[in-house]
């Protein structure tokens, strides 16, 4: 019976040990489940800060090269307007000297025109004068011009 009394003490002791064991093993585990859920949350939370922090830098990257973008662009439009009002200058000062040109080539001619006219006059006023004995028709002649 002793025998009997000490075994079953033994298995009580056994069976406590082995619930007290187990207790200890599932704490243990829930605890370090709980440490690696924490874990997870602060990386998901660090992850999430930095992705939202390349967002911003990548907004504010694109937002700065759309500045510039359309600072050259303002930059090229005033160029190109520099170089038309440029080019249409040049070419109202081409045409005026052009115009210009062709009215003193109208006076050259006009003068040489006038230059062979008064010579012819003059040839035939020598004609006159060469035929005419009194050199009257010279004097009317020169008279006339």
């Amino acid at each position: 019976v002793e025998a009997t009394a000490a075994t079953s003490a033994l298995e009580t002791r056994l069976a406590l040990a082995e619930d007290t064991a187990r207790a200890r093993a599932e704490a243990d585990a829930n605890a370090e489940l709980e440490r690696l859920r924490t874990q997870m949350s602060d990386l998901r939370s660090r992850a999430l800060s930095e992705k939202a922090r390349l967002e911003t830098k990548a907004f504010e990257l694109e937002e700065g090269l759309c500045a510039q973008e359309a600072q050259w662009r303002a930059r090229v439009s005033v160029t190109r307007a520099k170089a038309n009002d440029a080019d249409a200058e040049l070419r109202a000062k081409l045409a005026a000297a052009e115009e210009m040109l062709a009215a003193e080539r109208t006076v050259a001619q006009k003068a040489k025109d006038s230059e062979t006219s008064l010579r012819r006059e003059l040839e035939e006023a020598r004609f006159l004068r060469a035929n005419d004995s009194g050199g009257t028709q010279f004097e009317e002649a020169l008279r006339s011009l």
